[in-house]
């Protein structure tokens, strides 16, 4: 399993879109996080397995471009 985790100045906004992501690429939603953060952002954290023809790494980069998404992060979960 993956993770993906952001700061973001639109939650609501991102959660869709990233969500919408998950979807496109086939990819399975495990788990999914937004807690309050500083600054009046808040962090969103996803935990999904890859699937289908595209690359986690392209989740990333479709993620990570969003405008208003901060310190994007992306990982294995060591099980």
């Amino acid at each position: 399993m993956l993770f993906a985790q952001f700061q973001s100045s639109d939650p609501f906004d991102h959660v869709a879109r990233m969500l919408g992501q998950l979807e496109r690429m086939g990819f399975s939603l495990e788990s999914m996080s937004v807690q309050p953060s500083n600054r009046g952002l808040s962090e969103i954290r996803v935990v999904f397995e890859p699937a289908g023809l595209l690359s986690p790494d392209t989740f990333a980069d479709r993620i990570a471009q969003l405008r208003g998404v901060h310190a994007f992060q992306q990982g294995q979960i060591q099980i």
